[in-house]
């Protein structure tokens, strides 16, 4: 598993738009960076220490990498 940390409202929003989730982590949008941040296990306290501390609004997405699908820019 890897895992991404996201803001509840973000996640709230993507799951009832048709849009989807779209943020790369906090203030970074997918399509500007290309990429959803994602942490392994080990070092989610480390990454939620630097960018999360103090905020009781994250929400910790676990993601299946054998689900993932690649996608190819065109």
């Amino acid at each position: 598993m890897i895992y991404h940390l996201a803001l509840q409202g973000d996640w709230a929003r993507a799951i009832t738009s048709d849009a989807g989730y779209r943020v790369s982590s906090i203030g970074l949008q997918l399509d500007d960076v290309g990429f959803i941040h994602c942490s392994f296990e080990r070092q989610l306290r480390r990454v939620a220490d630097a960018f999360y501390r103090g905020r009781s609004d994250v929400v910790l997405l676990s993601i299946d990498e054998a689900r993932l699908t690649r996608l190819v820019a065109r």
